[in-house]
This record gives structure tokens, C-alpha cells and sequence, in this order.
């Protein structure tokens, strides 16, 4: 009686062990996964405010022609084994509840915006790609989480879309972050020429400098300089703060320590919850299953 056919992965490699033989061209080792994270908010955003329409209904309708077509050219350029768009959850979160001004400057959505990503969302799942959104968190918040429990399981790589200079917190060896739009890999070498810093104290710098974009304040007088000085000096913005420095600009940061510590949380991910989804929903093409 014949065998059942193994499956094949994304690169075209059996995933049973009988066939991964270097007779047959491929290797011993079983080929690692890759899941393709999407920042859906992130991609949406960015398209809308590039076109420029003075009707807005017509602003909104080019906006998710050009949408579909990046959604497609995101899945057809990364080839993956798993994939999700990942979508911010409407209403406020746990950060207006941490600090009421969080992106007060922020205006309204644009019109029929909201009703946009509710079509996309429909079309995508259509397309067998899931996307999430989760009560109460951001989609940062969402991707960290897959990024933590991807690296706990060590599938393999990840690859996240995204131009949010937040996320390159999570770089890793085996997590990455792309800038869709630019085709620039966003990896240690772009975050130490753009910031100055590893990816590591990407948060510590952001919670000493602020974020005008979320309305985070961080520490009044300091700037990306005395940022950067006072990280490479104590190593972390607890470091700082316990430090006996006589620095005037160190000396500052302790003053401001509550502002701090705040502008710090809102910085962070919340990753102490699930989003709902096992591995085996996100594998690209096939159908809702659960592996975890």
C-alpha cells in the first residue's frame, strides 16, 4: 500500500521526517516556521493620509483599493507559514486609564475610516488571512504578545510590517520588523543610525524623551542627545534613577521620576493576555484548528 503524500512547507520541503533525506535534495532538519505579522492600523493609516482626495468618500475608496493591493504584495514578498493582520480594538484601552491625556491630541477618526478596516477585516478573513483586534490592548500590545509566545514555542522567524518605531523594541534574532513601505529591514544597525541606541533601551528612550505622536510626555528638558548620553552612561532609565549622579540632566530625571516611570509603562506592551487564536488558526491557508 502506498504512503500518504507528506505535506509540503512554504519552500517546498517535506515536513515528515521519512522524506528529509539529503538523497532525496533536502536537508535532515525539518524547515523552521515564519509567521508574517501584519500592523493593520499601521498600514491603513499610513495609505489614507497619503491620499490626497478632496471628497472623502473618494479619499476612502482609493484608500482600500490601494490597501488590497499592499495586503497582497505583504503576503506574496514574505513568504510564510503563518499569518495575521493585527488590528487596533475600538474605544479607549489600559493607557487612558494609566494617564488620562494619552493621545488627547489625537483628533477624530476620519470619516468612514472605521468603516473601511470593518470591510477590509471582512475581505481578508474571506482571503483566509485571520486578523484580530483584542478588547482593552493596541495592536503593538497584540504583537508582542505573538512575538513573546512564538519565541517561548521557538517556531521559527517573524517577520512584523510595520513603521511604528515602538515595535523595534522587539527585535531579536529571530524577530524582525519591516517597513512596508520603504522596503528598509528595520534591524539593530537602522534603530542604532536613527536613535542612537541598541533596541533594547528603545522604550528607556522613548520614556526620557516622550512621544509627541501618543501624547507620552516624558522627562521635561531632556531631548534625543541627553537621552542618549544618559543611556549609554547608567545603561537604563533605572539605572538613572537609582544612580548618586551629580549630572544636572541626571539629577533632572530624578526629580521628574513619577513622569517618568509613567511615560515608561505607557511605552511598555501589555503581553498578560491572550488574543483568542492558537498557531494552527494562523497557518497560512489552512483551515481553524487548535495546537496550543
Amino acid at each position: 500500500m502506498r504512503r500518504k503524500a507528506c505535506a509540503r512547507s512554504w519552500k517546498g520541503a517535506p515536513r515528515c521526517s521519512r522524506d528529509a533525506d539529503p538523497r532525496n535534495g533536502y536537508p535532515m532538519t525539518i524547515p523552521s516556521e515564519h509567521l508574517l505579522v501584519i500592523d493593520g492600523n499601521n498600514l491603513v493609516r499610513r495609505i489614507h493620509a497619503a491620499i490626497k482626495q478632496e471628497d472623502p468618500a473618494t479619499q476612502i475608496a482609493e484608500t482600500l483599493r490601494s490597501c488590497r493591493g499592499s495586503f497582497r504584495r505583504a503576503r506574496e514578498n514574505h513568504p510564510h507559514t503563518h499569518a495575521v493582520a493585527v488590528f487596533d480594538a475600538s474605544g479607549q484601552n489600559w493607557r487612558h486609564r494609566l494617564y488620562p491625556q494619552y493621545k488627547a491630541d489625537r483628533g477624530p477618526s476620519p470619516d468612514g475610516l472605521a468603516d473601511l478596516m470593518k470591510s477590509l477585516r471582512t475581505e481578508l478573513e474571506a482571503q483566509r488571512l485571520r486578523t484580530v483586534s483584542v478588547p482593552d490592548i493596541e495592536a503593538d500590545d497584540a504583537i508582542a504578545v505573538l512575538a513573546l509566545r512564538w519565541q517561548q514555542r521557538n517556531r521559527g522567524a517573524m517577520t512584523i510590517l510595520s513603521t511604528d518605531k515602538d515595535l523595534c523594541a522587539l527585535l531579536s534574532p529571530s524577530v524582525s520588523v519591516y517597513d512596508h513601505f520603504t522596503n528598509v529591514n528595520r534591524d539593530a544597525a537602522w534603530v542604532l543610525a536613527r536613535f542612537g541606541i541598541e533596541p533594547g533601551l528603545i522604550q528607556d528612550y522613548l520614556a526620557l524623551v516622550g512621544d509627541k505622536t501618543d501624547n507620552i510626555p516624558g522627562v521635561k528638558g531632556i531631548g534625543p542627545v541627553t537621552a542618549v548620553k544618559l543611556l549609554r552612561e547608567f545603561k537604563s532609565l533605572q539605572g538613572i534613577l537609582e544612580s548618586r549622579s551629580i549630572q544636572k540632566v541626571a539629577r533632572q530625571v530624578m526629580r521628574d521620576r513619577e513622569m517618568a516611570l509613567v511615560s515608561q509603562a505607557l511605552v511598555q506592551f501589555k503581553t498578560d493576555v491572550s488574543i483568542g487564536l492558537s498557531w494552527a488558526d494562523l497557518r497560512a491557508g489552512d483551515g481553524v484548528g487548535r495546537d496550543e
